[in-house]
């Protein structure tokens, strides 16, 4: 014999199902926004962080226009030991 389960629990259940859906609609809308964003950094700790979005765009740079570390020099060549704009590494010591 199968045990039957309260009704207050399928209810319950019901809502916890919702509010799961209602979260993954959220986070796509969030996504899509961000995607969008024009992204505004400021400094947070050592990292730019837009402050519309919410968004981590790498580490904080005072010397580049967006506030952010580049590591790729005109000539298109990589250099991860250090920022282009402010010459911090790319993984601060």
């Amino acid at each position: 014999m199968q045990e039957q389960v309260p009704e207050h629990f399928l209810e319950f259940k019901k809502k916890i199902d919702k509010a799961k859906a209602d979260f993954v609609a959220a986070d796509e809308r969030l996504c899509t926004l961000r995607n969008i964003c024009p992204h505004t950094y400021i400094k947070k700790y050592n990292s730019a962080v837009c402050v519309l979005c919410g968004k981590n765009g790498g580490w904080w740079c005072p010397g580049s226009n967006n506030h952010l570390c580049w590591y790729i020099n005109d000539g298109g060549k990589v250099n991860m030991d250090s920022c282009i704009y402010c010459g911090d590494p790319e993984e601060r010591k």
